[in-house]
């Protein structure tokens, strides 16, 4: 990345005259300071190869930009460069921050053609190697830094700074290294995650005519729901998501390196694939959507978590801040080993050699072993430096690369591991992640040049584990550390009690799943360690959860109705029923009457289909006479209310029916006496009996009976 400083062009040439440049705190050169567009600037952008072997000549490229609209002359061009190695990391760091340091001119060029207004030159700088005198020896291999200067010809000075490495001629045993990279969605892709009612449409059923008189609704009458309907747009993001997950994997799947991969990103088919393990490479799972495990520790929310961790491996790479509460949960969770910053569990006291990421984390009730994560060559990794000012795409590479050399050369009989790691996307611990293939692009080449370093051994994050602990004194871990921008044990409690509400409804469908799996996916993406740098992304979340269940809370309702008239002891009640569900439900009807007038003879299953009126009907037994009013009543099929009731004015009249009867029936007797009657009046008539005659009838009867007996 191109230093810019000004400063006086006679000081700079008289005391290169001594081989020496002025200090940088004379002439600063941190970062690209650029004040205005208009400004020139000076850029390394190339120093030959990643390392420089001994005996080759050092090329380096220097390009100087003229966005102004005046003419740019340069006086002269020179090139820079320590005459030892760079003693230290802490003095690599000061280099390139613009600290102090003796510089040696390598090369000069005076003649230099002038550049135009917008316009910007190449330069290939070249020192032969009989001139460098830069040895690969036990003592003098390793990083030193590079300078270009360019004085204008109004004696302004533009410069820049870069790092060379010397590969060394020696044989050595080199240090195991890891890479662990987490792969996770942005804050934006998160906050994507959003329902409503829409997603959730099904083709329109037809209304239900006969509904079923009992307590439970058919399955065939209760609908389909349907998984949510793709757009073009949803297609087009997610074709996008899908490719930027496989090209990080491409490019990272190289030696030392560990993915550790969100497992709720389901369009990477199969990250293992391009994960060969024989080469000091894995793919380790997070917790689903990466979710923020100290968080939902702190707010003790144990069973969330166990459903988080289920799929996750039982590495856990923590985000900055860990504490032992957070560790002795996870290991009950199944988790055997952690990666964690190390500046939360620094070196005790001080000590010139970087330590062994190799170290065990002691809690108040157990140990775990553990992995520190260099958190200095990480940042550089990630493209800045300590203090913050960031750093080119060469300069990430060189500085990683020089850190790591240095950190082998503090005790060379004694390859310490070293683990550097990224940020999760949406976090700012180290300063970058791989949410962007551009980033990944120059991060893989970081971490290739890394890997591919003579001094250094590709391990991958479980092998490094495996390692024996050199029991490094470290400061202990903190007992409890709430970081900021975690998620609040309320905001969980709310999330918990939205997809409650949304279950209510869900559970209505033939398919609940099709509504409740969306809906703990997006719950879940809410918890994203990401969204501890985007609070409003997780806002955004929370508030889509809630917003759909508030839209089915209110999709059910009972019509309100004129007053029914009832003449009969046993009739039905005509209803009318409104669901604006997505889907086709099945729900109970139930009518309450606290007027013994009246009684419902039993609750009606009833299926509602998606966004339409339903006529339903409901027995009920009229015992009498006046007017009643009941409470009719949506249930699920547990008998739990899900809608609001509806009161219903009743007129019962069931004791004419009684009276109409008697009437009817009085009439009816009526008109058979009065047939009777009239009947006799028109039969036949007949003269008087002579007494004395039927008398002697009867005598002769009796007679002739007698006789045929005997």
């Amino acid at each position: 990345m191109g230093r810019l400083g000004a400063g006086l062009a006679s000081l700079a040439l008289c005391l290169g005259g001594f081989g020496l440049v002025p200090p940088a705190s004379a002439t600063p050169v941190v970062g690209t300071v650029i004040s205005d567009d208009d400004e020139p600037t000076i850029t390394i952008t190339s120093v030959g190869g990643s390392t420089l072997a001994e005996g080759d000549d050092l090329r380096v490229d220097v390009t100087v930009a003229n966005p102004g609209s005046e003419t740019l002359s340069i006086s002269s061009l020179s090139l820079f460069g320590n005459s030892s190695p760079l003693s230290s990391r802490t003095t690599l760091m000061t280099f390139m921050e613009g600290g102090g340091g003796a510089l040696t001119p390598l090369h000069t060029e005076t003649e230099l053609e002038d550049i135009a207004p917008g316009g910007t030159v190449a330069f290939d700088l070249t020192v032969a190697a009989e001139d460098l005198l830069w040895s690969g020896s036990y003592n003098s291999w390793g990083p030193r830094g590079l300078e270009a200067e360019a004085i204008l010809a109004d004696d302004t000075r533009l410069a820049d700074r870069s790092i060379a490495v010397v590969e060394p001629n020696i044989d050595l045993t080199p240090m195991p290294a890891a890479a662990a990279i987490p792969l996770t969605q942005t804050p934006e892709e998160l906050a994507g995650n959003t329902l409503s009612v829409e997603d959730f449409a099904e083709p329109r059923a037809e209304p239900t005519e006969e509904p079923t008189e009992s307590a439970e609704p058919t399955a065939e009458a209760s609908g389909t729901a349907v998984e949510p309907t793709a757009t073009p747009t949803d297609e087009a993001e997610a074709g996008a998501e899908s490719d930027r997950f496989t090209q990080t994997v491409g490019l990272l799947a190289m030696p030392g390196v560990s993915l550790f991969v969100d497992p709720a990103i389901d369009s990477l088919e199969d990250p293992a694939e391009a994960i060969d393990g024989s080469d000091g490479s894995e793919m380790l799972t997070t917790p689903l959507y990466d979710a923020d495990t100290a968080a939902l520790v702190h707010g003790g929310h144990s069973q969330i978590l166990e459903d988080v961790m289920a799929d996750a491996s039982d590495v856990a790479l923590l985000p900055a801040g860990a504490d032992g509460a957070t560790i002795d949960a996870l290991r009950d969770a199944g988790v055997e080993a952690a990666l964690l910053s190390d500046e939360d569990i620094p070196q005790a006291g001080f000590s010139y050699a970087t330590p062994s990421a190799r170290t065990t984390v002691v809690t108040d009730s157990a140990e775990m072993p553990a992995l520190a994560i260099d958190s200095a060559v990480s940042s550089a990794l990630a493209g800045r430096l300590s203090d913050g000012s960031k750093l080119s795409t060469l300069d990430s590479q060189q500085v990683v690369l020089g850190l790591s050399a240095l950190t082998y050369r503090e005790r060379p009989n004694d390859p310490r591991a070293m683990v550097l790691s990224l940020d999760r996307a949406g976090l700012s611990q180290y300063g970058a992640s791989v949410d962007d293939p551009e980033d990944a692009e120059q991060i893989a080449g970081s971490l290739e040049t890394l890997m591919g370093a003579s001094w250094v051994e590709p391990t991958s994050v479980s092998d490094l584990l495996e390692l024996e602990d050199p029991e490094t004194d470290r400061e202990a871990l903190a007992a409890t550390n709430v970081s900021s921008g975690e998620i609040t044990s309320a905001q969980v409690d709310e999330l918990t009690g939205f997809q409650a509400s949304v279950a209510t409804y869900a559970n209505l469908a033939e398919d609940p799943d099709a509504v409740l799996d969306p809906t703990k996916s997006a719950a879940r993406s809410a918890l994203a360690t990401g969204l501890r740098g985007d609070g409003a992304a997780r806002d955004r979340i929370i508030g889509g959860i809630n917003n759909l269940a508030n839209q089915l809370a209110g999709s059910l309702s009972v019509e309100p109705t004129s007053t029914i008239n009832v003449i009969s002891e046993n009739t039905e009640l005509p209803l009318h029923v409104s669901s604006e569900l997505p889907f086709s439900s099945g729900v109970v009807i139930r009518v309450d009457s606290h007027d013994f007038r009246l009684v419902s003879k039993g609750d009606v299953a009833v299926s509602l289909p998606g966004d339409g009126t339903t006529d339903v009907s409901v027995p009920v037994e009229a015992r009498g006479s006046g007017n009643v009013q009941v409470e009719v009543q949506i249930l699920d099929p547990a008998g739990n209310v899900i809608g609001p009731s509806q009161d219903a004015q009743i007129r019962v009249r069931a004791d004419w029916e009684n009276v109409g009867t008697a009437v009817i029936a009085i009439g009816l007797v009526g008109i058979l006496a009065f047939g009777i009657v009239r009947s006799l009046r028109r039969g036949k008539k007949h003269g008087p009996v002579d007494p004395t005659a039927s008398a002697q009838a009867q005598r002769n009867r009796r007679r002739a009976v007698w006789r045929h007996g005997k």
